[in-house]
């Protein structure tokens, strides 16, 4: 290229108020270029907006007609939907495209408009329970988010069948999720996913519940019976829990209804609770025993009776 024409297409470009955007590279062809015709003079561009853009590049004639080249045009090889940081093509000035001798054409990029680019919605968990007990009300619940403002679902699956399905909320943010219960021992899979009016769609993401096994109440059993007792003679009276989950918390006592003996879980499977008692006769006296989990299930109230035995008769003096 000849300096002169270098420099006189150097300051149209700089005067350009979207010089600071879309930037020549300084690659300058004259001749043959990436279009369908010679005697051109090429320059090739570097979208430096930031965005996706359509450009405006207008056509004037030698002849003093213009319009605004479309997509494919000779000398335009790409106008529409330019990515940033993407390069493209451009026939500045042609003589003779076509074959029609002295004719010319200057091409000037005159204006650009941003192409508005959907991105996809994002989904997260409100709730993650972890661990529940078996028959425990527990709460899934996903949240999802639309940067572009056209959130349209927010859909919840439990193993994978319809759990939770809630629209958009407000387009920007929407929540979606139920209570639900489950017997264990089991682990139960939740997935959720959000969706745009445009149809894309979030990552799928997944969380797992794993339900414990059923609590089993504990039992309670006696480990001493005297049944019948002279009257003032000490015995005692124990009773045995046992709990298989291992969570037993107390083993407790009652004589004639008051507290008696009220003990700890033991080990947690096995504990006894007991005391050593006289009694003066005649007279029955009640016990009464039962067993607690830390779940606050209880054994069945078990009892027994103990006879006291009048007291002896005195020798008449």
């Amino acid at each position: 290229m000849k300096p002169l024409l270098f420099l006189a297409i150097l300051a149209l470009f700089a005067a350009s108020s979207l010089r600071a955007q879309i930037d020549a590279t300084g690659a300058f062809y004259y001749g043959a270029g990436p279009g369908s015709f010679t005697g051109s003079t090429w320059e090739q561009y570097r979208n430096d907006t930031g965005q996706t853009v359509n450009l405006q590049i207008q056509v004037v004639s030698n002849l003093g007609t213009s319009w605004m080249a479309l997509e494919g045009d000779p000398g335009v090889p790409t106008v529409n939907n330019i990515a940033p940081g993407a390069t493209f093509w451009l026939a500045t000035y042609s003589y003779g495209p076509g074959g029609f001798g002295s004719y010319s054409e200057e091409r000037s990029i005159v204006g650009y408009s941003v192409v508005a680019v959907n991105h996809a919605s994002t989904i997260s968990w409100n709730t993650t329970p972890g661990t529940v007990a078996s028959g425990q009300s527990y709460t899934i619940s996903a949240h999802g988010h639309d940067q572009d403002g056209n959130l349209t679902q927010v859909n919840v699956w439990k193993n994978g069948q319809p759990f939770a399905f809630a629209g958009g909320g407000n387009g920007t943010d929407g929540d979606s999720g139920n209570p639900t219960s489950d017997t264990g021992p089991q682990t139960v899979t939740f997935t959720a996913q959000a969706v745009d009016a445009t149809g894309a769609t979030s990552a799928m993401i997944s969380q797992t519940v794993t339900v414990a096994a059923p609590n089993n109440p504990p039992t309670i059993s006696w480990n001493t019976t005297p049944g019948a007792v002279a009257s003032g003679q000490s015995y005692t009276i124990s009773a045995h829990g046992y709990d298989q989950d291992g969570n037993l918390t107390q083993v407790n006592v009652w004589k004639n209804g008051q507290p008696f003996a009220f003990g700890g879980g033991g080990n947690g499977t096995e504990a006894d609770s007991g005391n050593a008692t006289s009694d003066t006769g005649p007279q029955t006296i009640t016990y009464t025993a039962q067993a607690v989990d830390s779940t606050g299930a209880t054994s069945a109230m078990i009892s027994q009776t103990v006879a006291v035995a009048a007291p002896p008769a005195r020798p008449i003096p």
